[in-house]
């Protein structure tokens, strides 16, 4: 019950020419923005150089872009990416689709990573993966590999074949910011979920 899914829109935008060179960025924190980072994928996928853009803008939790359409979402996607390449606006969009993905993570609500589970459950035999299990970095596809490779551990430790195939989590991984955030969350007293949801409702 503490765990509440983070939807999100992974909007693609194929464009008739090259839009820029970069693999990767993403928008300063704003409360009206509808996307929080974008791709150009012809830029890194092998064989795609010689095309034209093809974006990916993601939209991450964002309550405003539950009540719009697909094709509003396309507009202010293709908005948002000319403020960043102005070129884009000049560019014919030859084709777009919106991928909505209403169970991407669960939202990192503070007080969240004390409830992640272990790799090893209170029931025998059952071993737990996936993004949500504690690991000691984020929910993301990494969490879910990492997860994976210890419950395939805890197998093999336990049908007596013990076998090493994560990578352990090193000072150089768990350093920074994001760091103090992960260890202040295991001492939050009291349930943010809980707390919201409440609020909402008053």
């Amino acid at each position: 019950v503490h765990f509440h899914a983070c939807p999100y829109f992974s909007t693609y935008l194929w464009f008739d020419r090259k839009l820029t060179d970069k693999q990767f960025w993403a928008r300063a924190y704003n409360p009206n923005d509808l996307n929080c980072d974008f791709y150009d994928l012809s830029n890194v996928y092998a064989g795609y150089e010689g095309r034209g853009s093809l974006i990916t803008a993601n939209c991450i939790y964002c309550d405003r872009a539950l009540g719009m359409s697909h094709e509003e979402i396309i507009g202010e996607s293709v908005r948002e990416l000319a403020e960043y390449l102005p070129p884009a606006k000049r560019a014919k969009l030859v084709h777009a689709v919106v991928n909505p993905i209403p169970m991407a993570i669960h939202c990192p609500y503070p007080g969240m990573e004390q409830r992640r589970p272990p790799t090893v459950s209170p029931v025998k035999d059952l071993y737990l993966a996936g993004d949500w299990i504690g690991t000691g970095i984020p929910s993301c596809m990494e969490n879910a590999c990492l997860s994976g490779w210890r419950a395939a551990e805890a197998v093999t430790e336990a049908i007596g074949r013990p076998k090493k195939w994560s990578i352990e989590i090193g000072p150089d991984e768990m350093r920074g910011f994001s760091c103090v955030v992960n260890r202040l969350g295991q001492f939050m007293p009291f349930d943010p979920v809980a707390e919201l949801l409440k609020s909402r409702k008053n």
